[in-house]
Formats: structure tokens, C-alpha cells, sequence
């Protein structure tokens, strides 16, 4: 049906004076649901002028992501990739024109991966691979060229108007995200909402003493502390299993509320774990990665924490656990990182920058205010974003269903496809 041929390695230098600089696609071009990309970051290697020619991505072509976390993910070059190369990320599919149609071949591995047949057949000693080998000798359906034609004619209008669908509501997901952020950064500067409103991001944090209501002050967070912030401990953890305690890493950390799901924890000793603990209203902030993300532990459940979160313990008699919680979602708190961080390979916030940060803090009684009208405000925003979540994720799994039901002939779109 088609000739399958895998991309080159990156060549970062000119091997002679006769190869030449191009772009190249990558795996990060080829997203999910058959979208080609470009990116901000589109880059250039080089190649012989045989290898460019050889190598070279036109309309209808289909490009597949060979291995890694989005291995089997296809996408179908439509145009503005004239010039272009790909690297061995990618495995090009040439359709044969008198055999068969590109945009009908991506929907059919689009479904393939959809219902695990590509993940049956690629390799998974270490990384899983989609090779080449693999690609050439997976079966898809073969009807004839008209109705391959007719099918993808089809599915273009069809997940079209899916795709429109599924983009509209993650563009309100989108706008309750940023009204949640808005109102809690409003909340914990001033103890007003004025989400609906003109309202502006925290002014400098130069002026930040001046603007705050009057009765609050700015606090160091080390001074809102009952022991040093202190980053956490670096172990090769196991499983979670008896014996052991929950080993909290940044990618565990799911929302300022919870944790992901225990079957993917880890675990320690508490021996091993020392002075790391984790015990109830205790919050942790990630220091490096991705940044701005914290947790605050609601629980009488104790765990340890690893070396690129740090631990706040908070004083109550001078701060409310969840007020503190919900600052760490503010602006303000985003800022002074935004500000503070160093940038290496990776941005990184130490456990003394974080000590040295400066929190708005308002009398116990205000605070308590404020986070019982944020604990109300933020549930309601947050059950319609959940809903909105399902109701995508229901969408795609009618997209991939609609689309599997159309490449294998379970429903005769030929006369439709036609028109």
C-alpha cells in the first residue's frame, strides 16, 4: 500500500561542503488526532542533497512518531513542509497512489492506536517502538481507492465538527482556570473578588506594602514557619508497600488538595526518611521543574518528601495552613518565583528563596474569611471544569469510536463521502 522509510539521525555539522541546512520534523510536531504541527522552536540539521531528496515530506504523506512516550501517534502532512527533512524519530508512509489514500491510511492508524493494536505489536524491552519493520508489515484495512476516499472525505467533516467542539470547551476550561486563578490572586492581596471586573495581575511587589488593605502586612514566609524551610531527601524509592512510607515526588503532586493516585507511589523507610516528614497542614512547593505547583497535606497520614519539593510548617497561631495554601496559587506567589528563579538546564527555587518570600497576611479572622468564601467559590468552579473535562473526554472516545466504525466498514459512508 505504501513505502515506509525511517528519517536520519540528527546531524548538528556539515559532513562536505555540499550538504545543506534544513528543517526537519521531529516527534514533537506529530501531536494527537493526526495534527501536524509547527512549532516555535522549529530547528535544522543537515543533509546530503541525496538524503534531502530521499528524505523529503510532501502532501498526503503520513508521518507516524517511531518511539518514546507518543510512539504510534500518525499525522497526515497536508502542506507547508516543502523544503523539509525528518528525522529517525519519525517513519514517513508513502502511500502508492493507484493502492491507497493518506488521509484515509492516518485515520486507519489513528484507530489502530486508539484500540491498543499498535501498542500489541511495537517493541517495549526499555522505550516502546513503532520501527519501521513494524510499520511496514502492520495490516489496516484495504478498501478499494474510491471508498478510502469517500471514508476520509467523511471523516474530515465528521471529527471536523468534534474537533471544533472539543476546542471550544477546553477554551472554557481555559477561562475557568484562569477566573479560579484571578479570584484567588484578587482574595489573598485584598480580600475581595472583583472576577467580572477590569481587574489588573498584583501591581510590583515594590508597591505591594502600599497596596494592601489596611491591618495586613507583608510577612517573610520563613517568619510564618515553626522550623527552617528545608528541601526534602534524594532516594531510589520502591514500590509502596508495608513498611514503608509514602515518598512524595513533584510529579505526585496532583492539585494543592491531593496527591495522583497511591498505585503509582513509592515508598521509604521512616528511617530513611529522617527529618523529611510530612505530617497534617504541612505545604510543599516544588523548587525545580515545574515551578509554582504546591500541596498542602490534609491528612493524618505521614510521608516523606524528595529533594526538589520543599516543606513549609506552618505556624497557626499566625496563619491559617489553607490561607497560605491558597496564596501559593496567587500571582503573587507566581511572580516573586517568576522573578527569583535561577535558570540553568532547568529553573530552580531554593529552600532559601522560598524562605525569603514576602506573604500578604491579614488578621486569623480575615483569613479564615477568605478561605471559606475561596473553599466555596473555587468547588463550584471546580465541579463545572471537572464536568467540562468528562464531557471531552467522552467526546474523543465518540471521535475515535466514529473513526474505527468508518475505516472498517461498519458504516456505509461511501454515498455521503461521494456528495
Amino acid at each position: 500500500m505504501a513505502r515506509v522509510t525511517l528519517g536520519k539521525m540528527l546531524q548538528p555539522q556539515p559532513g562536505s561542503e555540499l550538504d545543506v541546512e534544513r528543517p526537519y520534523l521531529r516527534a514533537a510536531h506529530v501531536q494527537p488526532d493526526g495534527l501536524v504541527v509547527h512549532l516555535d522552536d522549529d530547528q535544522v540539521m543537515w543533509f546530503r542533497p541525496g538524503e534531502l531528496r530521499a528524505l523529503d515530506l510532501q502532501p498526503n504523506d503520513v508521518v507516524i512518531v517511531e518511539g518514546g512516550a507518543g510512539y504510534g501517534r500518525s499525522g497526515l502532512i497536508r502542506d507547508g513542509h516543502s523544503g523539509w527533512g525528518f528525522q529517525n524519530s519519525i517513519v514517513r508512509v508513502r502511500p502508492f497512489p493507484d493502492l491507497s489514500h493518506g488521509p484515509f491510511v492516518d485515520y486507519a492508524l489513528q484507530s489502530a492506536l486508539a484500540e491498543g493494536r499498535i501498542a500489541l505489536v511495537a517493541s517495549t524491552a526499555t522505550i516502546p517502538h513503532f520501527t519501521a519493520e513494524k510499520v511496514a508489515a502492520f495490516p489496516i484495512p484495504r478498501p478499494p481507492l474510491v471508498d478510502q476516499r469517500a471514508i476520509a472525505d467523511y471523516l474530515d467533516r465528521e471529527t471536523a465538527e468534534i474537533d471544533l467542539l472539543i476546542e471550544k470547551q477546553t477554551a472554557l476550561i481555559d477561562r475557568l482556570r484562569e477566573r479560579r486563578r484571578a479570584m484567588i490572586s484578587s482574595m489573598v492581596v485584598g480580600g475581595s473578588s472583583t472576577v467580572g471586573g477590569s481587574q489588573e495581575r498584583p501591581v510590583a511587589l515594590d508597591q505591594q506594602l502600599s497596596a494592601l488593605p489596611s491591618g495586613w502586612g507583608r510577612v517573610r514566609l520563613s517568619r510564618l514557619a515553626t522550623s527552617p524551610v528545608t528541601a526534602g531527601v534524594d532516594f531510589s524509592a520502591a514500590m509502596l508497600s508495608e513498611g514503608h512510607i509514602r515518598y512524595v515526588r513533584t510529579t505526585d503532586i496532583a492539585t494543592l488538595a491531593s496527591l495522583t493516585s497511591a498505585d503509582k507511589a513509592v515508598g521509604i523507610t521512616y528511617e530513611m526518611a529522617g527529618t523529611s516528614l510530612v505530617r497534617r497542614d504541612d505545604l510543599l512547593f516544588t523548587r525545580s521543574g515545574s515551578l509554582g505547583t504546591s500541596y498542602l497535606h490534609q491528612s493524618d497520614e505521614v510521608m516523606a518528601y524528595a529533594g526538589y519539593l520543599v516543606r513549609l510548617r506552618p505556624d497557626t497561631g499566625r496563619c491559617l495552613p489553607r490561607f497560605l495554601g491558597w496564596w501559593s496559587q496567587s500571582d503573587d506567589h507566581l511572580d516573586q518565583i517568576a522573578v527569583g528563579a535561577t535558570r540553568s538546564t532547568i529553573e530552580n527555587f531554593s529552600a532559601s528563596r522560598f524562605s525569603a518570600m514576602r506573604v500578604p497576611l491579614p488578621p486569623l479572622e480575615e483569613q479564615q474569611r477568605i478561605v471559606n468564601h475561596l473553599d466555596h467559590e473555587t468547588a463550584t468552579n471546580d465541579e463545572v471544569i471537572a464536568k467540562t473535562a468528562r464531557f471531552i473526554e467522552l467526546t474523543k472516545e465518540r471521535r475515535s469510536a466514529l473513526i474505527t466504525a468508518a475505516v472498517t466498514g461498519q458504516v456505509d459512508v461511501t454515498g455521503r463521502g461521494a456528495a
